[in-house]
């Protein structure tokens, strides 16, 4: 929010723009580093799929 506003020529401090945006109730929305939680380097066995199931659907269930 600091240089949003010194980029349009307002000079004014972190602390001057956080104690503003604490008396509107305003708060900043950080979004979060994506994390990748999948090991797809694994050295593991790959079981075969042995029981084969289909899970595609034909038709909504009539419950």
């Amino acid at each position: 929010m600091t240089a949003e506003l010194a980029s349009l020529g307002n000079k004014t401090s972190r602390v001057t723009v956080a104690k503003y945006m604490n008396q509107l109730g305003l708060k900043s929305k950080l979004s979060k580093k994506f994390t990748v939680t999948t090991n797809y380097k694994h050295k593991y066995l790959i079981v075969p799929n042995v029981l084969n199931r289909e899970f595609s659907v034909t038709e909504p269930s009539k419950a």
